[in-house]
């Protein structure tokens, strides 16, 4: 069902399709997809699927008609009646086909995606709660560092009480979907020996956490590849691939590279100058059945133009393939994770705030007396969709440099 926001329509009631007919309502039905959603918040709004899907419709209203009311009005177009303001045959033909084409969208198999898994992972990077900091603690470090250093330190300064304002994510900015803030203090690129302006809201009887999904892409490439993944993959590369011939930092190094498509000349750069780079990724690429996984993915591309990720996540590039199925699909498995994982500790009665989300890791303010609930579950190991395999993570101080 698509449901046409009343701000959009310059209507007292949202207009209501369901495929075949149309009708009015007063609320906006639950289980609706939003066109012309006030706010980028609402978790099932269109405009983030569209952009993932580098999607256009057909402009409702037309762009002709909002410039020309802009200047007539010379103060946008918000609260314009478009029903009255356009002329009846383009208010509607243009309705029409904006929605025919989402209903479109909407009813591919190919999109499932958009509105099952992302729908999950848009309610929970919408639902983290403003994380309390310490104003103290943010003017000494201003005081005594670079103006220039500390910018993006400036923007979790409180408003107006001891809460930070809050992160808002975007879904859609990167090929892959690999989180970005779009509005608000960003967290994602905040030094990390700022995080100490960080406390809980419960004061001396609670803590921020950080909960971190361990070797998260080499899990993910090995999966994919239908083998075992160890609890300790680095240790398992530098003992059984590589034969101890190299140190686990160097292991480390050349499995991430291997990944990430790196030649054996950078890769050479990077590690020991005893070690023989070539050798060593050859091997790497071997055990992670990295030329199985871009000869199909090089396929999907040819036949396709893009490819999916292990959930059905378009990705619309034709370079670092395999780079970029591993990384888009570890967002997905990331947020998935959390949000199983926030369910499970909400049922054996933990309560906590989520208050970022930093890739592969989870922030939580949290009381100190439920900590040992929380890591014993998070040792138990995580859960994705699609996956017979646990992700392991594990628990540290997030503010604690």
């Amino acid at each position: 069902m698509i449901c046409v926001h009343k701000e959009l329509l310059g209507l007292d009631s949202h207009l209501i399709y369901d495929g075949d007919k149309y009708m009015f309502s007063r609320d906006v039905p639950v289980k609706s997809w939003v066109l012309g959603a006030p706010s980028r918040q609402n978790t099932r709004g269109f405009s983030t699927i569209l952009e993932c899907l580098k999607c256009e419709i057909s402009a409702f209203p037309p762009e002709q008609y909002i410039k020309a009311w802009s200047e007539i009005r010379g103060k946008g177009t918000k609260n314009i009646r478009w029903h009255m303001a356009l002329p009846e045959h383009v208010f509607q033909k243009q309705l029409s086909e904006a929605l025919g084409q989402l209903w479109l969208i909407l009813k591919d198999p190919d999109n499932s995606y958009y509105f099952n898994e992302l729908r999950v992972e848009r309610e929970l990077t919408q639902t983290m709660s403003r994380a309390t900091v310490s104003i103290k603690k943010i003017k000494s470090i201003l005081k005594q560092e670079d103006e220039i250093k500390t910018r993006s330190l400036k923007k979790f300064v409180p408003e107006d009480d001891t809460l930070a304002p809050k992160t808002i994510y975007s879904h859609s900015s990167s090929v892959t979907g690999r989180l970005s803030v779009s509005d608000g203090p960003n967290i994602l690129t905040l030094n990390k020996k700022y995080r100490k302006i960080f406390e809980s809201r419960h004061g001396k009887e609670g803590a921020v956490i950080q909960i971190d999904l361990v070797s998260l892409e080499p899990r993910i490439a090995l999966m994919i590849s239908e083998k075992e993944a160890p609890v300790d993959i680095y240790d398992t590369i530098m003992k059984d691939v590589l034969n101890g011939s190299a140190t686990r930092e160097d292991t480390k190094i050349a499995t991430l590279g291997c990944l990430y498509g790196m030649s054996h000349f950078t890769l050479d750069k990077k590690i020991s100058n005893s070690l023989n780079s070539k050798d060593i990724l050859e091997k790497v690429r071997r055990y992670f059945c990295i030329k199985k996984i871009e000869s199909r993915l090089q396929d999907e591309v040819n036949k396709k133009g893009f490819i999916v990720n292990f959930y059905g996540r378009k990705i619309f590039s034709q370079e670092a393939l395999v780079n970029h199925f591993i990384q888009s699909t570890g967002v997905d498995v990331s947020l998935l994770c959390f949000s199983s994982l926030l369910l499970d500790l909400k049922n054996h009665g933990v309560k906590l705030d989520p208050i970022y989300i930093i890739h592969d890791a989870l922030v939580l303010d949290i009381k100190n007396e439920d900590i040992n609930t929380i890591d014993r579950l998070v040792k138990k190991g995580l859960t994705a969709p699609g996956f017979n395999q646990k992700f392991y993570a594990k628990c540290s101080k997030f503010n604690e440099v």
